[in-house]
């Protein structure tokens, strides 16, 4: 999950006592930077666990991300429902355009975020490609395609590159990481990761930078290596003394940690192209 965090906070370093090894990181620029976790005994739910409760501790309260702007957000909702009551009182139609709505009431930011937090559909054109739920929210019509560049982070991709034969891309949008893949028959990106499960999300992003990173690739096929090795040495001596597999997981958490290379910062990247509006 992420989540927003003043400029001074940085990942959480383990404590020595819960055998959780981390790789360094030297904080440059202003930037996204990433991290490796590592332990030969823990599972990744258990490393999770541990962390953020750690990050808990050391942040206070932390800040979702989606709680932002929900004012102006609930303003601009209100002001949809609105001119859309005004609308159905002389015509049939039940969509309404974005040239129908006051800006200063509802920005293009705001309506994207909307359409981000589900609370309504966007489309273009004439033709809904919605069914189910989301013919049941209020129907935006786009006049204008939205430029991707004004919704990711300082306008950049943190990364881009291919992945099972297509050309994916990492930034930041709506206060999360989020993934886009490129669409190229509709030439435009369109949002990979789901808006409305930012946790699972993870999954996806940590295949995409093994995938394409080859720093982040080799530091975690170590770390899982060592801990194949640790557990398949833990079970030929289950019958050896306590303290002999003490020293079994002394000897793996050094290797652990030895594995744990500062990972470079990424080159970010100009973002060019339209974003898809159905998220």
């Amino acid at each position: 999950m992420t989540h927003i965090l003043s400029p001074n906070q940085k990942f959480p370093e383990p404590d020595e006592n819960i055998q959780i090894f981390k790789t360094p990181t030297t904080y440059r620029q202003a930037g996204t930077y990433f991290a490796t976790y590592c332990s030969v005994d823990k599972t990744p739910s258990s490393i999770y666990q541990d962390i953020a409760q750690q990050l808990s501790e050391e942040t206070g309260q932390v800040r979702d991300a989606s709680s932002q702007n929900s004012e102006r957000e609930e303003s601009c909702f209100q002001h949809i429902k609105q001119k859309m009551e005004e609308m159905r009182s002389f015509s049939s139609k039940s969509v309404i355009s974005t040239k129908n709505l006051e800006n200063y009431m509802c920005s293009e930011e705001l309506i994207v975020r909307l359409a981000y937090n589900w609370r309504i559909t966007l489309i273009r054109g004439n033709k809904s490609r919605t069914n189910g739920a989301a013919s049941r929210q209020p129907l935006v019509r786009l006049e204008n395609a939205i430029e991707i560049r004004n919704y990711v982070e300082n306008g950049q991709f943190i990364s881009v590159g291919e992945m099972y034969g297509k050309r994916y891309a990492l930034a930041w949008f709506e206060g999360h990481l989020h993934m886009f893949v490129w669409d190229p028959k509709g030439n435009m990106w369109e949002l990979e990761t789901s808006p409305n499960n930012v946790r699972s999300n993870g999954k996806v992003i940590i295949n995409f930078l093994r995938a394409t990173n080859p720093q982040i690739g080799s530091i975690m096929d170590n770390a899982y290596a060592t801990m194949k090795e640790f557990r398949r040495e833990i079970r030929n001596r289950d019958a050896h003394a306590q303290h002999e597999q003490g020293m079994i997981l002394s000897h793996y958490n050094q290797k652990c940690r030895e594995r744990m290379l500062e990972i470079e910062m990424m080159a970010a990247v100009p973002a060019h192209g339209f974003l898809r509006e159905t998220f």
